[in-house]
């Protein structure tokens, strides 16, 4: 079974179209593709995904995308 879930900041983050969105805190996924149990924490301002080929970096990106409304 797939399990994901996204927790989101308090504070909202206005585009400059002047729509607010939340903005996640924390990605938590078990059995998702590559990753059995992990957590993957957001910082507020930018976080930055990086690592080596076939790490896993699309695959938390996918993760995000299906979990999030589209823009």
């Amino acid at each position: 079974m797939v399990h994901a879930v996204m927790q989101s900041w308090d504070a909202k983050f206005r585009f400059r179209d002047k729509r607010s969105r939340n903005v996640s805190k924390k990605l938590s996924l078990e059995n998702f593709r590559s990753f059995k149990s992990n957590q993957i924490s957001f910082q507020q301002e930018l976080t930055i995904l990086v690592g080596e080929n076939n790490s896993g970096k699309s695959n938390a990106i996918d993760a995000i995308r299906l979990l999030t409304p589209p823009l």
